[in-house]
Parts: C-alpha cells; sequence; structure tokens
C-alpha cells in the first residue's frame, strides 16, 4: 500500500514538473514574439531597404535657324438672309483662288490644310428684339512654307486673292531632333558634373544612377505677330520683310544618383 502510495506522488510530482517545462517554453516563445514585434513596429511606414541616394538636374540649350514657317490665311464673307447660295459660292471660288496661288510659289499639296469651314447666322440685337441680318460663311487655311525667301510674296499674294486676313505665323524646326539630342547631351553633362560637385561637399561616393527622367519643354515657335491684311486696308502692296530668327530648343534632364 504505502509503495503505490509513494508511486502515486512521483507520478503527480513528474507531471508537475513537465507542466512547469510547458509553461517556462510557452512563456520564452510569448517574449521572443514580442521582441520581434517591437522591431516590426519600428519600420511600419518605412523601407528598410531604402537606399541613400542625391538627386540633380542640369539644362541644355541650342539655338538652331527656323526652317519652315506656318501660317493661316481666312477667307469670310457675309451673305443675307437669301442669297446664301451665292456668297459660299463666290467665297469657296476665293479660297480656291488663294490656295492656287500659294501652291504656285511652290508649296506642296501636302503643306495646305483646310483646317475650319464655317456657316453661321448672324442677328442684330436691340431692345425690340433680334433681327436676323444673314450668314457669314468663312474658311480658315494653314500654310506651311518651306522656302522662306518666299514667305512675304506668299503672305501679300493671298491677300491680293481676297484672303481677309492672313495671321499666326510662326517659324520652327521641321525636323528638331539632332539639335534636341544635342541639348539633351549638354544637360546630362551639366547634371553629372552637379552630381559630382555634390557628392565631393557632402563626403559620400556615387555608387551608380538609378533613375533618369527629362523634360524637353517643346519647341517654342517664333512669331511674326498676327500679320492681318484686308482688300482695302492695306492688302496688295509691297511685301513684308519677314525676318525669320532663330529658335532656341531646350532640355531639362534629373538624374538620381545611389550614395555611400
Amino acid at each position: 500500500m504505502n509503495e503505490e502510495h509513494q508511486m502515486g506522488l512521483e507520478y503527480i510530482k513528474s507531471r508537475s514538473g513537465l507542466k512547469a517545462v510547458l509553461m517556462i517554453a510557452l512563456a520564452f516563445a510569448a517574449a521572443v514574439w514580442g521582441v520581434g514585434q517591437i522591431k516590426a513596429y519600428k519600420f511600419i511606414g518605412s523601407n528598410p531597404n531604402t537606399t541613400r541616394s542625391i538627386t540633380v538636374s542640369g539644362e541644355g540649350k541650342t539655338f538652331v535657324r527656323a526652317d519652315v514657317a506656318t501660317v493661316q490665311m481666312t477667307i469670310s464673307s457675309e451673305a443675307g438672309p437669301t442669297n446664301l447660295a451665292i456668297i459660299q459660292d463666290r467665297n469657296s471660288n476665293i479660297a480656291n483662288a488663294v490656295i492656287g496661288f500659294v501652291k504656285s510659289q511652290g508649296v506642296k499639296d501636302e503643306d495646305v490644310k483646310t483646317i475650319n469651314y464655317s456657316i453661321y447666322p448672324r442677328y442684330n440685337y436691340s431692345q425690340s428684339g433680334q433681327e436676323f441680318l444673314g450668314y457669314t460663311i468663312r474658311q480658315e487655311i494653314q500654310v506651311k512654307i518651306r522656302d522662306l525667301a518666299k514667305v512675304g510674296v506668299i503672305l501679300n499674294g493671298a491677300v491680293g486673292e481676297g484672303a481677309n486676313e492672313v495671321s499666326g505665323l510662326q517659324f520652327t524646326v521641321d525636323d528638331p531632333k539632332e539639335p534636341r539630342e544635342t541639348a539633351r547631351q549638354q544637360a546630362i553633362n551639366e547634371a553629372k558634373t552637379n552630381a559630382e560637385k555634390l557628392a565631393g561637399e557632402l563626403g559620400v561616393k556615387l555608387v551608380r544612377m538609378v533613375n533618369y527622367s527629362e523634360n524637353t519643354g517643346g519647341q517654342p515657335p517664333i512669331y511674326f505677330g498676327d500679320a492681318a491684311y484686308a482688300k482695302g486696308m492695306g492688302g496688295g502692296g509691297p511685301a513684308p520683310d519677314i525676318q525669320v530668327g532663330q529658335n532656341e530648343i531646350k532640355s531639362f534632364v534629373t538624374l538620381t544618383y545611389e550614395i555611400e
């Protein structure tokens, strides 16, 4: 009987010991998990893989003489309430004469484009109401002139053929690819120089380039202004002396370097 009692006590002790070991193991695991959570909390909202970097910019520009002119020519007429078809036909004949003259000066078919044709009513508004006056017919033609020596002659001749307005004259470079590449290379060289200088001032080393972006800013045209002529208001006089000038083509680049 005593022997059985003794065995029972040993069994209880062994189970108590095992339970204590399990409790200690669970407590240790909980502690490890807690430490991990605290460490992870430090990186919430941040990227632990973020590298140190600097960002620099550079600008390049080149000047090139324009080689093409673009101008808009408008032929418009006013019709009464009952003669729209007649005036519309007359306006078309004048537009065709203008186009014919332009092409006679060596402008190719693909460089002449009608960009607007519209017919809209005209009214006179007064206290007694509105009065229908008729219609306005308007045709707008865009012309690209590649022989810049003929710009003045073509503008003057178009007015002589009946164009009411000649406006929006601008000079551009037909193919700006080469000067744009030149400007880009200048911008990159300047940005690299700025990066090396900044790294020296900060006491860091450039490792590698990690990002590049470019903004060419487009090609700003040179405007001659809104040269407007009209029959009976100076049209058909001496051809204007048109100065072509130069276009400035720019490039802006941004470089980001990893540093150490």
